[in-house]
């Protein structure tokens, strides 16, 4: 028997970018909303000091659902690269801005809810000075140390630390424990933040649209 080293059950996100052009676009759509302090604040349940207009929007809630067709393209790419076992559906379920001014940071969370099960992290404004850094955190990380597992050369870390550019897109499991470390720069960060459902798409909908078409 040939003796290998096996991996399961592995982390993994998915990076990709808009292109200028699209970069140019999402900034004409939402230069409005994000230059208006009236729709920031510091959500009472964060413990982080980043001014967000999570569950803070007027009606309509910005210009998402224009985004989002902005957006499809990246979504058709990940699904292309990653496969599925079926056809399936992306719904979007909601979304919000983080300004990040200096000092300010995000604890680790979760988008852990029953209504999402993928995430998505734009990047709309980076400053080269700004040292502030999107991290995944691995929670087992403690486990290999305090049994002493971390002797061995397994690929066990505290923190993954994608290089991150300005337009770049992340995707990942919404369970993902993740945080934004602080902003050290004087000029402002902003992110964007989506919630979406990737769910299966009954093989009796499929075939009604294929017989529409």
């Amino acid at each position: 028997m040939t003796s290998k080293f096996q991996l399961f059950c592995p982390k993994w996100y998915f990076h990709s970018s808009l292109s200028t052009r699209d970069q140019h676009i999402t900034q004409k759509l939402f230069e409005d909303l994000i230059s208006d302090d009236e729709h920031f604040h510091q959500p009472k349940t964060w413990n982080c000091n980043v001014q967000s207009s999570w569950e803070n929007l007027p009606e309509p809630d910005g210009p998402w659902d224009e985004w989002i067709s902005i957006i499809n393209p990246i979504w058709g790419e990940f699904i292309e690269t990653i496969g599925t076992h079926c056809n399936v559906d992306i719904i979007f379920r909601d979304a919000w801005i983080n300004k990040y001014n200096s000092g300010d940071s995000q604890e680790m969370h979760d988008h852990c809810d029953s209504q999402c099960n993928l995430s998505m992290v734009y990047f709309h404004t980076l400053n080269d000075d700004d040292g502030c850094q999107f991290q995944f955190c691995n929670t087992e990380h403690s486990s290999y140390q305090m049994q002493g597992l971390d002797v061995l050369k397994i690929p066990v870390f505290p923190l993954t630390i994608p290089k991150i550019s300005q337009g770049d897109i992340l995707i990942f499991p919404s369970h993902y424990y993740h945080l934004v470390s602080p902003h050290k720069g004087t000029k402002t960060r902003v992110t964007f933040s989506l919630n979406f459902e990737i769910t299966p798409i009954p093989l009796s909908d499929v075939t009604q649209s294929q017989r529409e078409d």
